[in-house]
């Protein structure tokens, strides 16, 4: 089984334009049981091991409530606060 994010945003979180930290952004809507165990995987599995790698650069995963774009927009603003 493939995953495929919904976006993948690099962004200058304060390390500079030569560190840029890729964001797996995962939008959320309706809940599903199988977008749950890929979220998980993607989470616990995945962004840990690619960080451990330090050759593809920073990684970091948030899923969002795509609701709304102000809503949205302040959810990616608090999770850059946070790294």
């Amino acid at each position: 089984m493939n995953y495929y994010p919904d976006l993948v945003v690099k962004l200058n979180d304060g390390h500079g334009d030569a560190d840029l930290l890729h964001l797996l952004l995962e939008v959320s809507g309706e809940k599903k049981k199988e977008k749950a165990a890929k979220v998980q995987t993607a989470q616990k599995m995945w962004i840990p091991a690619v960080n451990n790698l330090r050759t593809f650069g920073r990684w970091a995963f948030l899923e969002i409530d795509g609701s709304t774009l102000h809503k949205t927009m302040q959810e990616i603003r608090n999770f850059c606060k946070k790294t």
